[in-house]
């Protein structure tokens, strides 16, 4: 570690990804990860980051701030959650997805410098443990399933670019548990990516679901052919027909208690060639069939009028054509 520039009793160090680091702050003491990120030309990585914390005291949370190239993503532990009828719920893990970039040629070296700042206005020592990853499985493919867990604490979402003979696919997600109810959620290749319950709605179309969701996404809707795939899991089941706790002891972490293990696996949906062909072949059927209908009333319409005047009616008297007896 060695201070940081321009003092304010904190200090920095370079920081590698996969390893865990722990440490304390306080109102006197704040820590500076810097993370190197070096990436090929054209490719898109995702980077989570995983902090955890033991302070339960919520007018002394830990801060963690993540400074990109483009963007500030910051939370604080405990993150508190708001329910129905004002309940709180308490959350002192958290793990979040950073909003990836992909490396353009033209723009120099293929590398990205992530900041991750702690802090805390505690006038004691806070601990708290981090840990940055990058994520081996960030994109979704086409007809492959891929499951996963989430919270509400640690939301999730993934990407997915149409292939190019490809126009229109279903986004289908399952799980084998009811609740917790969740989110899933579609939104544009866009930063910052909206993954909490407070924030999932302000951006693109999205589906609660208990154990099943889907979702036809088409790729004349988004102008960069890709999208985000978001899941969110909410604090409170009332919003998928769930019951609402009777009671919410007040520091009570949920993690473990609102995890959910999800299914997601995106098909192609039918072309719209396919509908065009359906509704011809439809419309084709019931002509055919009209058709048909009205060729056995003229046949049978015929044949009455030939038993009617072989049966004793004279062609003179109007009521038989004389032609229908030939």
């Amino acid at each position: 570690p060695r201070e940081r520039p321009g003092g304010g009793g904190g200090a920095s160090q370079t920081a590698e990804f996969g390893r865990p680091y722990a440490g304390k702050v306080s109102r006197d003491a704040e820590r500076l990860y810097v993370f190197n990120d070096t990436r090929q030309p054209g490719q898109v990585d995702a980077v989570r980051v995983n902090v955890q914390s033991d302070s339960e005291d919520l007018q002394y949370p830990v801060l963690f701030v993540v400074r990109q190239q483009k963007g500030v993503l910051s939370w604080q532990v405990p993150l508190i959650f708001r329910g129905l009828y004002q309940r709180s719920y308490n959350y002192q893990e958290v793990s979040r997805t950073l909003c990836p970039s992909e490396s353009m040629p033209e723009s120099g070296p293929p590398e990205r410098i992530i900041y991750v700042d702690v802090a805390s206005m505690a006038p004691y020592d806070v601990h708290y443990t981090l840990e940055v990853t990058r994520l081996k499985s960030f994109k979704l493919e086409t007809n492959s399933a891929f499951s996963f867990k989430a919270s509400p604490s640690e939301p999730q979402y993934f990407l997915y670019k149409f292939p190019p003979d490809v126009d229109s696919v279903i986004v289908k997600v399952v799980s084998k548990a009811v609740y917790p109810c969740s989110v899933v959620s579609i939104q544009d290749i866009v930063c910052p990516v909206y993954d909490l319950d407070h924030n999932v709605e302000f951006n693109g179309v999205y589906q609660s679901m208990t154990k099943q969701a889907a979702i036809t996404v088409q790729k004349k809707d988004f102008l960069e052919e890709q999208f985000f795939v978001v899941f969110v899991i909410k604090p409170e089941d009332y919003a998928c027909g769930g019951s609402v706790p009777a009671s919410v002891q007040g520091n009570e972490t949920w993690n473990l208690r609102r995890m959910k293990y999800l299914e997601v696996t995106v098909v192609p949906s039918i072309k719209e060639s396919v509908y065009v062909h359906a509704i011809l072949f439809s419309f084709l059927s019931f002509f055919s069939f009209y058709l048909g209908s009205l060729f056995v009333a003229f046949v049978h319409y015929i044949r009455s009028r030939r038993k009617g005047c072989s049966g004793g009616a004279s062609p003179d008297d109007g009521n038989c054509d004389s032609h229908a007896l030939c």
